[in-house]
């Protein structure tokens, strides 16, 4: 041994040496037991378990439909690039454009505001994109730049799953990451043989590719509306808990907001295009209200999405939160609790250290987001365990787990497994004194996509008698 170790363990013996070694250990032990830092690793190592299965699994692929699917990528990805040729952006390999040639045009020919990465280096990454489509500094030719580069990033992204190498088994796998994140979501990736792809950014019209075995149907179960049924329960809003538990919340907030248009309820709402955005509705709007300011969307930013005046914007924000005035003082507290503690807890017990400036909006974006959506992965993740550990592999086959639910295979003659892996998706969480039981919808296919006139053999909604 050398260096100052090995000098100081010279000066003492080494009975005194190990038992400091072991004192240190326990020491970091008891402080995160103490925090919860214990439970949630015994938690994360038990889910192991499923995330090995489902990724030594699989899931099988119709080529035929991965074929289809590839053309109609690239057809896209080919109207898309018509958009950036005025601006002299060559394609390469890629589909996506390169982050050089976006920052020349973006920072250069276009003036948009520079946005940089944690390094403090110019960046063009999707955060950036978005911030730049977001920023009422943006001029419209570089908000133009910046929504097709997003979407062509996006196809790129198919793309590469659709030319992904199928294993001999005819399936293509991923290697979840447990405990990767820091919102106790899973990340997922190429597997150990580098095959597979990352199931977790897959668009609905790539799931499309992935089928059951023969004889088999998927069942997927979805938790409803549950970030913004967690955030109700956070700011502790009486009228959002009732609004969530009767039924469908867009409909409910939307018609205080805009009672005409959802007078009809939804179907009405959907059918009411935007006086401003007529590729928008009613429906859509209440949507993007609720998403976009439970997490702090600012009025410019929701603007930009909704393709509205800000002005309109900011009275849309005022009406929202006159309706749920707790939502706004839990952002006021998690803002405070960040600048005072630099930490949060989640009622599933997970605690998380914030490192970024505490003072800073995106600091604040990023703590009121975390503990709504660590919450629910970690809700669908007991979920999960249930179904593998008690159904797993006689009666189901799990498959994956994509942040809010879990997709599963079941022989498609026995619709009983389905019901009775569904009387497994209540999980009781407690908080600020009442207790949370999201609800879920289950739905079965004959592929991953959602069923429509394109896709008769997608998943559909069922109930259960």
């Amino acid at each position: 041994m050398i260096g100052p170790t090995s000098r100081f363990a010279a000066q003492i013996d080494e009975g005194t040496y190990n038992a400091l070694d072991l004192a240190a250990t326990d020491g970091i032990f008891q402080r995160m037991s103490k925090e919860g830092g214990i439970d949630a690793a015994a938690f994360d190592h038990a889910m192991l378990g499923p995330g090995l299965t489902m990724g030594l699994r699989g899931i099988r692929v119709d080529e035929r439909k991965r074929e289809r699917i590839l053309h109609a990528t690239m057809a896209d990805a080919k109207d898309w690039w018509t958009k950036l040729e005025p601006h002299g952006l060559a394609r390469g390999k890629s589909i996506a454009p390169s982050s050089f040639q976006l920052a020349k045009i973006l920072y250069g020919e276009l003036k948009a505001p520079m946005q940089f990465n944690r390094d403090g280096n110019p960046t063009c990454d999707r955060n950036a994109l978005t911030k730049i489509i977001e920023s009422p500094k943006s001029s419209d030719g570089a908000i133009e730049v910046a929504t097709v580069a997003l979407e062509l990033r996006r196809l790129e992204e198919d793309r590469k799953v659709l030319t992904k190498h199928i294993g001999a088994d005819g399936r293509m796998h991923t290697g979840f990451g447990v405990a990767a994140t820091v919102t106790s979501r899973w990340s997922s990736s190429s597997d150990p043989f580098n095959e597979g792809a990352n199931f977790h950014a897959l668009s609905r019209r790539v799931r499309q590719i992935f089928i059951p075995d023969r004889g088999c149907l998927f069942g997927s179960f979805d938790l409803n509306q549950a970030e913004s049924y967690t955030v109700a329960f956070l700011a502790n809003s009486p009228w959002y808990k009732k609004a969530h538990q009767a039924g469908n919340v867009h409909a409910l907030v939307g018609a205080r907001i805009w009672p005409e248009p959802f007078a009809g309820g939804k179907k009405s709402a959907k059918a009411t295009k935007l006086p401003w955005a007529p590729d928008q509705d009613y429906y859509d709007l209440a949507k993007r209200t609720q998403h976009g300011f439970n997490y702090l969307l600012s009025p410019y930013g929701f603007a930009r999405q909704a393709k509205m005046p800000v002005a309109l914007a900011k009275e849309i924000r005022a009406d929202y939160f006159s309706l749920v005035p707790e939502v706004a003082a839990w952002h006021r507290s998690t803002a405070q609790q960040i600048k005072t503690f630099h930490r949060l807890t989640t009622p599933m017990g997970r605690e998380r250290i914030f490192l970024g400036r505490p003072w800073e909006e995106s600091t604040v974006k990023e703590a009121v987001a975390h503990v709504p959506q660590s919450t629910v992965s970690d809700i669908n993740k007991i979920i999960l365990w249930r179904i593998w550990s008690q159904l797993d592999p006689v009666k189901c086959q799990v498959l994956l787990e994509v942040h809010d639910s879990v997709l599963f295979q079941f022989p498609e003659n026995d619709m009983d497994i389905l019901k009775t892996a569904f009387a497994l998706t209540p999980v009781e969480v407690p908080i600020n004194g009442d207790v949370m039981v999201i609800g879920a919808s289950a739905q079965v296919g004959h592929n991953w996509g959602d069923a429509d006139k394109d896709n008769t053999d997608g998943l559909v909604g069922i109930e259960f008698s």
